[in-house]
């Protein structure tokens, strides 16, 4: 594979993350929990067969809703992970490095 262009290295990051379970918490403490399907120029993911994961306000049990197919727009997204197996760690690792593809 050829390395990406210097003007797209994250997308060739990106592409890495296509498929994969990822975990996203909003600005608001939602967490949802979806197959990344899709991510736009702006950032914006597409995560399918999502559930949304809350805590009860009043009773502090934790709840879960099935969504299915959701857009988290970069603007409400405060934190995000995505699931690895451990055979897969280092892999993963390495896109979050900084690459010189000079």
């Amino acid at each position: 594979m050829d390395p990406p262009s210097s003007d797209q290295p994250n997308l060739h990051k990106a592409k890495h993350l296509l498929y994969r379970r990822l975990k996203v918490v909003t600005k608001d403490g939602r967490t949802l929990a979806g197959d990344l399907v899709c991510m736009d120029k702006e950032q914006n993911l597409i995560l399918s067969g999502a559930v949304q994961r809350t805590v009860n306000a009043h009773t502090g049990e934790p709840e879960e809703r099935v969504l299915g197919q959701v857009m988290v727009p970069l603007d409400h997204r405060q934190e995000c992970s995505v699931e690895v197996f451990p055979h897969e760690l280092e892999r993963f690792q390495r896109l979050v490095e900084p690459t010189d593809y000079a």
